[in-house]
C-alpha cells in the first residue's frame, strides 16, 4: 500500500490521502502491464477485489475534497495529456512506494525509471510525449539523465513537483533564492487607487491568465511600488510571488532557468509575479533578463521600476504621480501630531519643497526630532539628482552679495516666488488652469566672475535648499536622443529632490535654433525644443547663467521670467567687496580699500586674490599686509593673461 509522508498540516492531510489513492489505483495498472509484459516474472498476482476497493477509496476521497486536488489542477494548467500523466504518476509512485520500486529492480538491477521501461509500461505514451519541447521536459517535470542511448535515459521527478502534489507550496530552489517577504500592507493615497484600478480592469478583461496584461510601475521607490503591486495582485485575488532583481544570477544559462522554473511556478500555485527591478542596482546581464521576462511572460507580472529605458512594446508603463504638496502636508500633520504647531507654518513650506512619498516622511519623522525635519527632508530628497549633477554647499548671504539695488531686488522677487509657489499655483488655482509657464527660471548674465554662481549660492542658502549645477560636458551627446535623456534625467531628479537647478555656461546648449541645413542641425533645434517644454512644465528653481545673454534663442527668453544682469563692478562695488571679502577672524594689517579698489577686478579675482594673500601672510607668520595683495594681484593678472600695471602695484606695495 502506498503510504505518502505523514502531513504536518491537518488541511494538507485530504491532498495527500487522494495522492496515495490515485496512485495506489496506478500501482495495479502497473502490476497489470507487468503480468503482460513478463508473465513468467515473479511478481504478485493481481487482485480484482483489491482493485475495485481502490477504485472505492479513490471515489470517496476525492468527494471529500474542498477544492480540485494538485494532480488535477496540474494536468488542467498544462494541459497534460493521458499519457504525460499516467508517466507522471509512475514517476510518482516510485518516489513513495518501496514495492513498486523493488519490482523495477527486480527487471534490470535499478529502482530508476528509464525511457524504454517507462514506454513498455504505460501504454499511453510514446516518444512525442518525451521531446525536450513536450511539456513534462519543457516544464522541467521530469529531469532527463543522458545516457548513450536515447532510451536508456533514466527519468526522475523533480522535487518541486513531487512537493506541488502532496500539498506544499514552496517553490523551487532558484526561484525561493530571489523571493522577498510581501510588505506590510499600508493605506494607499487615491492617485495609488487609480493605478490598482486600471490594473484590475486590464487583468479581469484578459480572456485567459495567460492573456494578462504585464505592467511596468514607475516613479516612486521599490517599496511603495511593490506595495502598490501587492494591491493590484490582490483585488483579482491572486497568490503572490515578490521576486529581487538584484539576485538574479548572472549567466544567461541560469537565467532561463530561472525563468522557465518561475512561470511553471505560476502555473502551479496560480501566482502572480511581482519583480523589484532597482535598475541603479542591476547588472546588464540581469537588465537585459529583465527585459526578456517583460518580452516572453505569460500570466500576472508586474515590474518595479523607479525608471527603466524602452521597455518592450507588450508593456503597458503605469506611473505614480507624485504626492500633491496638500497631501504630503497632512501627511506630516498625522505623523507629527500635536508636534507640527511648533514649526509655527513652516510645514507647508517643507511639503511644498520636498516631494517625497509618505514611507520616505514616515521614516523621517520616526527617526529625528522635530527641529531636524527640513534638513532631513533636504537630505532624503537628494538620491535622485546627485548621480546626475554637482551639489554647491551653499554658505553665502545677502550680505556677502555687492550688486546694484535693481539686482537685488529681483533676487528678492524670485526668493519671494518661490517661498509662494504653493500658495499661488496650488491654493489660488493657477496650476488648475494650465501647465504652461509656471516653472520658475531666471537668467544670470554678465562677465565671468560678476557673482552669477554666488547670486545663485545666496538664494539657495536663504531658501534653505540644494544647489546643484549640470556639467553640461556631461549633458551633451553627439548621439541622436542621448541629450533629451540627459536632460530628462536632470529634470526628474530635480523635481523629486526639490533642489536649484545652476546651468552654467548655459549658452552651450541653449544658444540660438540654427537654419536647417542638415539631420545634425534638425537634431540640435529638436533638443532645443524639448528643453523649452521641460523648463515650462519644472516646477522649482532653474538658473541659466551665461557671458553672452545675445546668442540665446528669443524662444528661451520669452520663457524666462527674471533676467538679472551682472556688470563689472564699479569703484564703489570693488570697495565695498574689498571690505567685506576678508572674514573677521582674519589678521589685517592696514589695508587701504579704496586704493585696492582702483585696481580692475571682478568679484571672483578679488576673492582670488584675497584668499592668496592670506596664505602669503601665513606664510610669514604675519598679518595680512598690502604687500601681500600686492603679489597676489600680480598673480592673479598673470593667470589671467593681463598685463601687469607695475605702477599701482608698487604704490600698493609701499602702502
Amino acid at each position: 500500500m502506498i503510504t505518502p509522508p505523514a502531513s504536518s498540516s491537518a488541511i494538507a492531510s485530504p491532498i495527500r490521502r487522494h495522492l496515495a489513492a490515485v496512485l495506489q489505483l496506478s500501482k495495479w495498472r502497473v502490476l497489470e502491464r507487468l503480468h503482460t509484459l513478463y508473465p513468467r516474472a515473479d511478481f504478485p498476482d493481481t487482485n480484482p477485489v483489491a482493485k475495485e476497493q481502490a477504485e472505492v477509496a479513490l471515489t470517496s476521497v476525492t468527494t471529500a475534497l474542498s477544492a480540485p486536488a494538485p494532480l488535477q489542477t496540474l494536468a488542467e494548467r498544462f494541459g497534460l495529456t493521458e499519457g504525460e500523466l499516467d508517466l507522471l504518476l509512475l514517476s510518482t509512485a516510485l518516489q513513495l512506494d518501496d514495492e513498486l520500486a523493488g519490482w523495477l529492480a527486480s527487471l534490470h538491477g535499478s529502482t530508476s525509471l528509464t525511457v524504454r521501461l517507462a514506454l513498455q509500461l504505460v501504454p499511453t505514451l510514446d516518444w512525442e510525449h518525451l521531446r525536450p519541447e513536450a511539456c513534462l521536459r519543457a516544464w522541467r517535470m521530469l529531469e532527463f539523465q543522458a545516457n548513450s542511448s536515447p532510451a536508456e535515459m533514466r527519468l526522475h521527478l523533480d522535487e518541486r513537483i513531487l512537493h506541488f502534489l502532496l500539498g506544499s507550496e514552496h517553490p523551487a530552489e532558484p526561484v525561493a533564492q530571489c523571493v522577498r517577504p510581501l510588505p506590510e500592507p499600508i493605506p494607499l493615497r487615491s492617485s495609488a487607487q487609480a493605478l490598482i484600478a486600471t490594473i484590475h480592469q486590464g487583468w479581469t478583461a484578459a480572456s485567459s491568465f495567460s492573456q494578462f496584461p504585464i505592467y511596468l510601475l514607475e516613479d516612486a521607490t521599490p517599496v511603495i511600488l511593490g506595495r502598490l503591486a501587492l494591491e493590484a495582485m490582490q483585488s483579482v485575488g491572486l497568490p503572490v510571488l515578490l521576486l529581487d532583481a538584484g539576485k538574479f544570477p548572472e549567466d544567461s544559462l541560469s537565467q532561463r532557468e530561472l525563468f522557465t522554473l518561475t512561470q511553471r511556478e505560476m502555473l502551479l500555485s496560480g501566482a502572480g509575479v511581482i519583480l523589484l527591478a532597482d535598475r541603479k542596482s542591476l547588472s546588464i546581464s540581469q537588465s537585459q533578463a529583465i527585459n526578456h521576462w517583460m518580452e516572453a511572460s505569460g500570466g500576472a507580472l508586474i515590474i518595479c521600476s523607479q525608471t527603466w529605458q524602452c521597455p518592450p512594446s507588450n508593456v503597458t508603463r503605469l506611473s505614480l504621480p507624485t504626492t500633491a504638496a496638500h497631501e504630503r502636508e497632512s501627511i506630516l500633520r498625522e505623523l507629527l501630531g500635536e508636534q507640527a504647531g511648533s514649526l509655527n507654518g513652516d510645514l507647508a513650506a517643507i511639503a511644498q519643497q520636498f516631494p517625497l512619498e509618505e514611507e520616505t516622511l514616515t521614516a523621517i519623522c520616526r527617526n529625528h526630532p522635530i527641529d531636524q525635519l527640513r534638513q532631513a527632508c533636504r537630505r532624503a530628497a537628494r538620491h535622485r539628482l546627485e548621480p546626475l549633477a554637482t551639489r554647491i554647499e551653499s554658505r553665502a548671504e545677502w550680505t556677502d552679495l555687492v550688486l546694484p539695488d535693481k539686482q537685488k531686488q529681483t533676487l528678492t522677487r524670485i526668493r519671494s516666488q518661490l517661498h509662494h509657489q504653493r500658495q499661488v499655483l496650488d491654493q489660488w488655482g493657477f496650476a488648475h488652469r494650465s501647465s504652461r509657464g509656471l516653472g520658475l527660471t531666471a537668467l544670470f548674465s554678465g562677465p565671468s566672475g560678476t557673482g552669477k554662481t554666488m547670486a545663485a549660492e545666496v538664494l539657495a542658502h536663504a531658501l534653505d535648499l540644494d544647489l546643484y549645477r549640470i556639467d553640461l560636458s556631461a549633458v551633451m551627446s553627439k548621439y541622436i536622443g542621448e541629450t533629451e535623456k540627459n536632460l530628462a534625467s536632470i529634470f526628474d531628479g530635480a523635481e523629486a529632490s526639490g533642489a536649484i537647478l545652476l546651468f552654467d555656461e548655459a549658452d552651450a546648449l541653449y544658444g540660438k535654433r540654427t537654419e536647417v541645413k542638415s539631420s545634425h542641425d534638425r537634431h540640435a533645434n529638436l533638443e532645443v525644443s524639448y528643453l523649452l517644454q521641460r523648463m515650462e512644465a519644472y516646477s522649482g528653481l532653474a538658473i541659466l547663467t551665461t557671458n553672452y545673454k545675445e546668442i540665446l534663442d528669443k524662444a528661451f527668453l520669452r520663457r524666462i521670467r527674471f533676467l538679472v544682469d551682472f556688470h563689472f563692478p564699479d569703484l564703489a562695488e570693488r570697495h565695498a567687496i574689498w571690505h567685506a571679502v576678508f572674514p573677521p577672524q582674519a589678521p589685517l594689517g592696514n589695508l587701504h580699500c579704496e586704493k585696492l579698489a582702483r585696481i580692475p577686478l571682478t568679484g571672483a579675482n578679488i576673492r582670488n586674490v584675497a584668499l592668496q594673500s592670506a596664505f602669503e601672510a601665513a606664510a610669514q607668520n604675519s598679518p595680512i599686509s598690502m604687500s601681500h595683495i600686492a603679489q597676489a594681484m600680480r598673480a592673479e593678472f598673470v593667470k589671467l593673461e593681463k598685463p601687469v600695471n607695475e605702477t599701482s602695484l608698487r604704490e600698493l606695495n609701499e602702502l
